[in-house]
């Protein structure tokens, strides 16, 4: 008899099946890769951020320039006071001055303060060079202010105003209401707006 010499095919061997614990094949690895987006504001929205982020610089600048300007110790230059024996000595009519608290760089110069003979004068001074000269008295009895010639006439809290400007000077006059007869002459011409507001400024000096 014959016999084949023909090879079977080879049987693999056996593996035993890889289950988890429940019995169920692993779940295959799953690698998620996140989405990669575009997103892209409107234009609106985008002018709209510019515009907060302007207003935040703005209001920081704003801040600095009020801190600087009302930090402690930063102070307007105030108007020197005359000196108080000289006002005590003053009869007949009350002394006026430019009030301490306005804004002016005029200043007083002590040595040109002199009371005689019921006038009073003193000068102030800029820093330029400008000149205000004071004479104080009672007005003269019998006076009318209607013969004062002013090219500008105005009312204040203490009484009635005179300013007259050309080329040569600058005059202020204060008649109060009491009596006092205020001149201001700036040899130097100051201008007529400037006048008014030092005239406008004038308030009574107390007595100590």
């Amino acid at each position: 008899m014959h016999l084949s010499t023909r090879k079977s095919p080879a049987v693999p061997p056996h593996r035993p099946r890889v289950t988890s614990i429940d019995g169920i094949l692993p779940a295959p690895k799953l690698e998620l890769t996140p989405a990669v987006t575009s997103r892209r504001f409107p234009p609106w929205f985008r002018r709209a951020v510019l515009l907060v982020l302007a207003l935040m610089v703005c209001s920081v600048l704003v801040y600095g320039v009020l801190h600087l300007v009302r930090r402690p110790g930063v102070r307007r230059p105030s108007v020197p006071r005359l000196p108080a024996r000289i006002v005590s000595e003053v009869s007949g009519f009350n002394v006026f001055s430019i009030k301490p608290g306005f804004a002016t760089d005029f200043r007083l110069r002590p040595s040109s303060v002199s009371y005689r003979q019921g006038v009073l004068e003193f000068v102030m001074v800029n820093s330029v060079g400008k000149t205000l000269v004071f004479t104080e008295e009672a007005l003269p009895s019998g006076f009318s202010p209607a013969s004062i010639r002013a090219s500008n006439q105005l009312n204040t809290e203490y009484g009635k105003v005179f300013i007259t400007s050309d080329t040569t000077r600058t005059t202020g006059s204060l008649i109060s209401a009491n009596g006092t007869w205020v001149i201001i002459n700036a040899p130097n011409p100051i201008g007529s707006s400037l006048m008014e507001q030092i005239v406008q400024a004038l308030a009574p000096v107390a007595k100590s």
